[in-house]
């Protein structure tokens, strides 16, 4: 059935009817009331993008060819998932650092630990009992990563939920993050953070028992995160070099398609597999980032799956490879299009849950819980 042309045909399909669904939901972006430069907004509606660069990352990269259907179903969305991560990352140094108060390690694990964890839980929890019903092998300690979100092997094919290697790389950045960053010494804590995404995972290859795998995409993606911090130390510098870009049509029109075809660029000559990879990446990232300052529209899609794209991480692998009912029995195209909308009403049941878990075990406010 999923021949070379019928899958050239779903993927047209495909990217017709998304590039459809994605232009419906696109409104107007008013530059004249941006007060900074990522709101809150913004920054859910990256996060949203980052997510779906992740599952066409995983769909044309990994699932379609482990069953022997080749990689170019969902291409070229499929091509941006190593620009997705370091996206996740660079959000989370972000928003940590634009939002950071004075307050004691204790007070900043003690904010955050349900609110990053409930959700860890539930998922795995979620997974298991489809592991069960499925009756797919399953045993605790194969399980305990899931719960624990520290991952020292990352095999899509093997092991629990794979992709959750890149929650342990963000959970020692907020292990660090109150101990290394003080916001009246900025600059310093920035240097400090920098030094740590260099020098740790290259450590972790020496002294921990962290498979070379995951050592590997640490190193890729372990600048992103203080990269975030960065920025946001010089937003407000760069948000009035953003809003004179802005303001000018004669700057920003060419601007947009000069950036648009460097990027490109480097999207489809990513380096993968050479030295200059991580170096790509982050060129990348910041291409895609400026586009996205500079587009005059903005999607409700991708902000309504940023509003629940983390619990969308967490269990789109295994529901897609060990569980999955759909690419079998529907066209492919459409299967991609349903698999978005289960993943969001899971994603949505179980972030009503965390939240009102989490407001109920660290009874801190509503507004805190939808903070950076």
């Amino acid at each position: 059935m999923h021949t070379t042309g019928f899958l050239a045909t779903q993927n047209i399909l495909f990217l017709i009817v998304f590039g459809a669904i994605v232009f419906f939901s696109l409104k107007k972006h008013s530059s004249a009331h941006s007060t900074e430069l990522l709101s809150y907004t913004d920054s859910t509606e990256l996060k949203g993008l980052a997510f779906c660069m992740v599952l066409f990352a995983h769909i044309g990269y990994f699932l379609f060819p482990h069953w022997g259907w080749g990689d170019q179903f969902v291409y070229p969305l499929s091509i941006l998932g190593g620009v997705a991560v370091n996206l996740f990352l660079f959000l989370s140094g972000y928003g940590l650092a634009q939002s950071a108060r004075t307050e004691t390690p204790w007070q900043f694990y003690k904010r955050r630990f349900f609110k990053l964890y409930t959700p860890l839980w539930l998922s795995s929890l979620f997974i298991v009992a489809l592991d069960i019903i499925g009756k797919k092998p399953i045993s605790f300690l194969h399980a305990l990563p899931g719960f624990t979100g520290i991952i020292t092997h990352a095999d899509l094919y093997t092991d629990f939920n794979s992709p959750l290697w890149f929650l342990t790389l963000l959970f020692l950045f907020y292990l660090v993050f109150p101990w290394l960053f003080k916001k009246e010494h900025a600059v310093r804590s920035t240097v400090l953070l920098f030094i740590f995404g260099l020098v740790v995972p290259g450590w972790l290859v020496l002294y921990a028992p962290f498979d070379g795998g995951v050592i590997h995409l640490w190193l890729l993606h372990a600048l992103a995160f203080p990269l975030g911090v960065l920025v946001a130390l010089l937003a407000k510098l760069l948000h009035r070099g953003l809003n004179f870009i802005l303001h000018s049509y004669w700057v920003r029109i060419p601007l947009f398609i000069i950036t648009l075809a460097v990027f490109m660029y480097f999207a489809v000559y990513s380096g993968v597999n050479t030295p200059s990879e991580e170096l790509i990446s982050i060129i990348t990232l910041f291409l895609f980032l400026f586009l996205f300052l500079l587009a005059p529209f903005r999607s409700l899609l991708f902000r309504w799956l940023g509003i629940y794209s983390y619990e969308m991480y967490l269990i789109h692998w295994p529901l897609l490879f060990r569980h999955d009912i759909l690419f079998f029995t529907l066209p492919a195209w459409f299967a991609v299009i349903a698999y978005i909308a289960i993943l969001f009403g899971i994603s949505f049941v179980m972030a009503w849950v965390s939240k009102n878990i989490f407001h109920l075990r660290s009874n801190i406010s509503s507004a805190e819980l939808g903070s950076h």
